[in-house]
C-alpha cells in the first residue's frame, strides 16, 4: 500500500470490537514489511492509538 493512502493529517473513522465508532487523525504511517502498516492515530478526545 502506498504511504499516500493515509497522508499525515487525514481524518478517518473505524468501528471498535465493541461497536464504538472512533474518529481519528493520522499522525504517522510506517511500512515495516510488504503489506504491513503501522498507523499512529489520535482520537477526537485526545487518546493516542497505534494500529497495525
Amino acid at each position: 500500500m502506498s504511504p499516500s493512502a493515509f497522508p499525515i493529517g487525514t481524518r478517518v473513522f473505524f468501528w471498535t470490537s465493541q461497536g464504538e465508532v472512533l474518529y481519528v487523525t493520522v499522525l504517522s504511517l510506517n511500512i515495516t514489511l510488504p503489506f504491513m502498516l503501522i498507523l499512529d492515530l489520535r482520537t477526537d478526545d485526545g487518546r493516542d492509538l497505534k494500529l497495525s
